[in-house]
């Protein structure tokens, strides 16, 4: 057919008369709209599968979906403008897993995690980093602290840091915590025990579902000296810490923002004298400060202000020691001393304690470990 046209369009041009020629342009004009007419008709639906499949394309792609408690986790989907946050976390069994890591010195540590019951991977939770204190182990301060059974109830989830033991004659396992102690802080070693920190965070998070605002930290003796550290140079990843039985051990203090802070110590303390000097039973030649020193000292770094302010806390238990709370009339962040009035060096309201540097039966006039968790919020 449109040979044909062809043909009559071309034997019409090569016509001399002027009928012929007025034929031609009729003709011309026909075709025209011939042409025009099998455009309409042909090409729509091709032009209309372009714009579908294009609709099409831009409704299939799905959008940012951020999985909550009541909606099951879904695979990492983004949106044309953003970059995939989405983070899916496998479930986990509730219990304890124990892993190891390289750290920037090379050395290889490890540390122990607990997963508490019901534990959600859609949900995010409240991290507690515990330090144990020096000679302890990661395990014995799970054991004597109880965090991980009252993670059940409350619903967060323990690391516990594990030390380092250097090569000395027995398994002395120390933190860095400036002043304080054993191979940990020795110049020879010098442990970079915050790095290991937050290399250790680094994993969990990676691992578990963590709240970035709630992370924590609580440490006894050495390892809550090293708290008292981790406040003063690791605020940018602790929400707030505690400290049993131990001081600050750094020479300054100036962490990034205001850290609430938490301290419970024992007047008759004799490994980290409550009012200061060098315990008659510590295995080190550290001196401390007055805790009640270290007590003010936080309260400058945390615009408290006005003369601090004694309560009475009734004991849970009638075995001779009562506990009295120093708190201030107004801080920008909170700092809060317990005083355990004939308390020695242990872990108040603890279970039963193998850490040879530590008393066996804590007193249970108070919990420390509750008492913390309310601190934190948990």
């Amino acid at each position: 057919m449109l040979s044909l046209i062809i043909n009559v369009l071309v034997s019409v041009i090569l016509s001399n008369t002027m009928a012929r020629k007025i034929i031609g342009v009729v003709a011309i004009l026909f075709i025209l709209l011939v042409i025009l007419r099998i455009v309409k008709h042909s090409t729509p639906s091709s032009i209309s599968l372009v714009v579908e499949t294009n609709q099409q394309k831009q409704t299939e792609t799905p959008l940012t979906k951020i999985p909550s408690s009541s909606s099951p986790p879904v695979a990492g989907l983004v949106s044309k403008t953003e970059t995939p946050i989405v983070k899916l976390f496998p479930q986990i069994v509730s219990g304890n897993y124990n892993f190891s890591l390289i750290t920037d010195d090379s050395l290889t540590r490890t540390y122990r995690v607990y997963i508490p019951k019901n534990y959600d991977p859609s949900k995010s939770y409240p991290a507690l980093f515990v330090f144990h204190g020096g000679f302890g182990t990661a395990e014995q301060i799970e054991k004597s602290s109880h965090f991980s059974i009252l993670a059940d109830e409350r619903g967060y989830i323990v690391v516990y840091g594990q030390g380092t033991s250097l090569g000395g004659v027995i398994e002395a396992p120390t933190w860095n915590a400036g002043g304080c102690c054993g191979q940990a802080q020795e110049d020879k070693k010098n442990v970079d025990d915050v790095n290991y920190v937050r290399d250790v965070l680094a994993e969990v998070k990676l691992k578990y579902n963590i709240n970035p605002l709630k992370i924590y930290a609580a440490g006894m003796s050495n390892g809550g000296m090293f708290s008292n550290r981790l406040a003063c140079e690791a605020a940018d990843q602790f929400a707030r810490t505690a400290v049993v039985a131990g001081t600050i051990q750094v020479k300054s203090c100036n962490p990034s923002k205001r850290m609430p802070v938490f301290i419970m110590h024992g007047t008759k303390d004799k490994n980290v004298p409550y009012y200061g000097g060098t315990g008659s039973k510590a295995v080190n030649q550290s001196t401390y400060i007055p805790v009640e020193q270290e007590l003010a000292e936080w309260g400058m770094r945390n615009g408290c202000s006005g003369a601090v302010i004694t309560t009475s806390v009734p004991p849970l238990v009638n075995d001779g020691i009562t506990i009295d709370k120093l708190t201030f009339p107004s801080c920008v962040e909170p700092v809060v001393l317990y005083r355990v009035n004939g308390g020695v060096h242990e872990w108040p309201g603890g279970g039963p304690n193998d850490n040879v540097l530590e008393k066996p039966s804590a007193t249970q006039s108070i919990n420390a470990s509750k008492t913390i968790l309310d601190f934190f919020n948990l």
